[in-house]
């Protein structure tokens, strides 16, 4: 006895097939957990807070600050916090701030430590001599620590507004972007990095420019929506970073450094996984600077991982929209079947085998089709957008045996599959064997 073939249905992908094969095909819409690849980051960036270990007769005015740049903004300077001086050496935790008034100046909450130690702020001044004020109070504060490992982001708002003990005059403040959603562009960090020196340590001001891009693991999200925390990439930020002002096009500040973390070394994984990332806390947001917090959107892990998971599901909807490559050289049309294969542990580039079902004729009767099976691999590139690469193409000879009006009796002699499924009972070769019945219509002009 022969098998009918079963009606057309939606592409079947990955775990989503998760009912026992009973005679349908399950579609894609069926519920169940899906297999994804899984987003290796979002970043667990390094907060790392910079001690350094100074002779005890170290002053704040003897600083120096220089600019290493060709532009350095006047209102960039070093957040110092001294420790307990003692007969040989003073402990010294330092972080980039920025001034935003005469006598306020912002910086990231993991750099506070104003409750146990002495703070200092120190800019550049006009004239080359170095302007050191003290701090006198904390005004805000919003960090959040990452309780699987605090010395890492929780990748959460993360910014410090201080008091300072008296206005720094003749400086001018950084001006913010509090109202406009911040356009993908480069955004250009100032940060403050250590000079050694015989006296302890002086202090330069750098500039980094920042590659400011959507991101589908790591920075799913349109500009429009303004995001409470931003990833940017390509920009080397290190300790002592923390707290450095993110300026785009306009001049103005959008967002606050909080975190860097390297690329990894070697090959990646994934193509996406190259770029060094840099999070920052994004200024709109903020109530407390004029910001507006309901305009955002809350940018956590939660909500990342759902986007790029929905990304992943989108590009496996399209594979019932490839068509056979060469699809004038058939006799027939096509409708697209695909199936997950199985690849090794831990391989997040998923791979695919999708069958060509003949669907209708293109001309008079037939006497023999092809049903071509295709091999191919999920990709992600560098912005972590997925798509599908070709390696493969096969064909099923099939033979005629028999017809009546649209009604086709086949015989096929099936190509063996690329690799093997990870739903083997809905793989169409032992579904219906090598013997069935298929309709086919004439082609639709």
């Amino acid at each position: 006895m022969t098998k009918s073939w079963i009606a057309p249905i939606s592409v079947m992908t990955l775990a989503l097939l998760t009912a026992a094969c009973s005679g349908q095909l399950q579609s894609v819409h069926s519920p169940g957990k899906p297999v994804l690849a899984q987003n290796p980051a979002p970043p667990g960036a390094d907060i790392e807070v910079p001690v350094s270990v100074v002779k005890n007769d170290w002053e704040p005015t003897n600083i120096n600050i220089f600019c290493g740049s060709k532009r350095c903004p006047e209102g960039v300077g070093v957040l110092l916090f001294a420790g307990k001086r003692t007969a040989t050496s003073i402990p010294v935790v330092r972080c980039t701030a920025f001034l935003i008034q005469g006598d306020r100046i912002v910086s990231n909450g993991h750099c506070d430590h104003f409750s146990t130690q002495t703070g200092y702020f120190l800019l550049r001044g006009r004239a080359g001599k170095t302007v050191v004020r003290h701090i006198s109070g904390v005004l805000y504060k919003a960090f959040t620590e990452n309780p699987k490992d605090s010395r890492k982001t929780s990748g959460r708002p993360d910014v410090l507004v201080l008091q300072l003990d008296k206005p720094i005059e003749g400086v001018d403040p950084m001006p913010l972007n509090t109202v406009a959603a911040t356009p993908f562009e480069p955004l250009t960090a100032y940060v403050s990095n250590e000079k050694p020196t015989d006296h302890g340590m002086d202090y330069v001001i750098e500039e980094r420019v920042c590659n400011y891009h959507r991101h589908e693991a790591y920075l799913p999200f349109a500009a429009a929506e303004s995001p409470d925390v931003l990833r940017a990439f390509d920009c080397d930020i290190v300790g002592g970073n923390s707290g450095s002002p993110l300026v785009g096009s306009s001049g103005l500040v959008e967002a606050i450094v909080q975190a860097g973390e390297a690329a990894p070394g070697g090959d990646p994984r994934m193509e996406y996984e190259k770029h060094q990332t840099m999070t920052g806390t994004n200024l709109r947001c903020l109530d407390f600077l004029g910001g507006n917090s309901q305009a955002c959107l809350v940018a956590d892990e939660v909500e990342i991982n759902r986007r790029f998971a929905e990304a992943q599901k989108q590009a496996w909807g399209q594979l019932e929209k490839l068509e056979v490559p060469d699809p004038a050289t058939y006799e027939t049309g096509f409708e697209a079947y695909a199936f997950q294969l199985k690849t090794a542990a831990g391989d997040f580039h998923y791979q695919f085998e999708v069958i060509y079902k003949p669907s209708c004729r293109k001309g008079g009767e037939l006497s023999k089709m092809i049903f071509p099976s295709r091999h191919l691999k999920m990709t992600f590139d560098e912005w972590a957008v997925p798509g599908f690469t070709a390696l493969e193409l096969r064909s099923s000879p099939a033979t005629v045996t028999a017809h009546q009006g649209d009604l086709y009796e086949v015989e096929v002699a099936w190509a063996y599959p690329f690799l093997e499924h990870m739903k083997p009972e809905l793989d169409l070769r032992r579904r219906f064997g090598p013997r069935f019945s298929i309709a086919l219509p004439p082609c639709a002009r």
